[in-house]
């Protein structure tokens, strides 16, 4: 079953596709359709389907999301690639980690009596 999904503005599609250097020849290609489908979709002629729609987005290194926003967003809200934030996350969080880490005791008797609390 096809579902096909109206995007509240479709020159997100192009926005998307050119902040990721791709072109509609590249997305025709991953979403197993035509240049002319991909222009479309672009101009708000074509619907794209769901599934077309996902394989967009992870080429596109844009979450679904995106794609349903009323306008286009700001260069700085989405310019940074998925994996780039997820390593900045994971970052932040080893780093306020190491900074509540209780130091490590050489007497075992105050690390059991510390546990026992």
């Amino acid at each position: 079953m096809c579902i096909r999904v109206r995007l509240n503005n479709p020159k997100l599609i192009r926005w998307a596709r050119e902040s990721a250097g791709l072109t509609i020849e590249d997305i025709a290609r991953i979403t197993r359709t035509l240049p002319t489908i991909v222009e479309g979709w672009e101009d708000g002629s074509v619907l794209p389907t769901m599934i077309q729609l996902r394989h967009f987005a992870r080429k596109a290194q844009r979450p679904l999301s995106a794609l349903f926003l009323p306008e286009i967003p700001e260069a700085e809200d989405m310019a940074e690639p998925v994996l780039e934030r997820i390593e900045q996350w994971l970052i932040s969080i080893d780093t306020r980690l190491s900074s509540i880490e209780a130091p490590l005791s050489t007497d075992p008797n105050e690390e059991a009596n510390r546990c026992a609390d």
